[in-house]
């Protein structure tokens, strides 16, 4: 099910207090993907992947403003579209995660002084707790990439590299269990909803 939100005219923080009184009643999140893109999905019966960021073009006549807006939905859009990829495992996912939230906190650096307001230091403290509940499990993706898999190729048949994989294994599970409990929650639920509120409506 799905429920679209548009403005039409008027203040867009009009638009989000409409969405936390819906959300507050049933476990709304956001969506950014095209009914198009959705569909070909669909067509093409594919399951959920990772999506790296798209081609950002920023025109010379934007304003310092417009520009960060640009830039934060690019990353937002990274954030939310892999989310699925992450609660089913899916290692290239939570990097792109990962990537779009580290995009989103340099790009909050980078024009600190023009997004500078009483929201900013809280909503990067959120993007930080977030990039934390991601980090072990990205940690033993390339554990497994830098140490396991060149070890497999030149010690595979030692009994000690099994039993180290298998202890591999059952740690990656937990990790990745955590990392989708946390993208589950309805705190991250939440964060999606202040950031993009931010973004597009925020007192800077």
């Amino acid at each position: 099910h799905e429920v679209e939100l548009e403005l039409m005219r008027g203040d867009p923080a009009e638009l989000f207090r409409l969405a936390r009184s819906l959300a507050a009643t049933v476990p709304l999140r956001l969506a950014v993907k095209t009914k198009a893109e959705r569909g070909y999905e669909l067509a093409g019966n594919a399951a959920p992947g990772a999506e790296k960021a798209g081609r950002l073009d920023l025109d010379g006549k934007l304003s310092c403003q417009e520009a960060f807006r640009a830039v934060a939905q690019s990353c937002l859009r990274q954030i939310i579209v892999n989310e699925p990829g992450v609660c089913t495992g899916d290692a290239q996912s939570l990097h792109q995660m990962r990537i779009g939230l580290r995009r989103l906190r340099a790009a909050i650096v980078a024009f600190e002084k023009i997004a500078t307001d009483a929201e900013q230091d809280r909503i990067r403290d959120e993007l930080k707790w977030i990039t934390n509940e991601l980090g072990p499990a990205r940690d033993l993706d390339v554990f497994e990439a830098d140490i396991l898999q060149p070890m497999s190729k030149t010690h595979g048949d030692d009994a000690r590299l099994a039993e180290a994989r298998r202890a591999f294994t059952t740690a990656r599970a937990k990790a990745y269990g955590a990392a989708a409990q946390s993208v589950r929650s309805d705190r991250f639920r939440n964060v999606l909803l202040d950031v993009a509120e931010w973004i597009e409506a925020g007192p800077w």
